[in-house]
């Protein structure tokens, strides 16, 4: 869920469950909408995350910050470290089955 002034955009998984969250939702100010105590009272929910403020920065505020000085761990060469896959069932990030 996504509110900007009075308006909301809200997704769902798939058509049967858009229709639970209309039904429940429908008519409520966007106010309601973002509280979660009135949409965990209206919906099965069980998780929320949030809430979060959206930004608009200009190209010129989008360059990295300044170098501290400090250095920073460095990987011995051909070692992954942190890009080295983690679970995942035998699949990788995009759905695929791993080599």
């Amino acid at each position: 869920m996504v509110t900007l002034g009075d308006t909301a955009l809200i997704t769902a998984p798939t058509d049967r469950a858009a229709a639970v969250v209309r039904t429940a939702l429908d008519g409520l100010p966007t106010t309601r909408l973002t509280d979660p105590a009135t949409v965990t009272g209206l919906l099965p929910v069980s998780d929320t995350l949030g809430p979060a403020t959206l930004a608009y920065l200009t190209p010129e505020d989008l360059r990295p910050p300044a170098s501290t000085g400090t250095p920073t761990e460095q990987l011995p060469p051909g070692s992954r470290g942190a890009a080295s896959p983690v679970g995942g069932g035998g699949r990788d990030r995009r759905g695929g089955e791993r080599s």
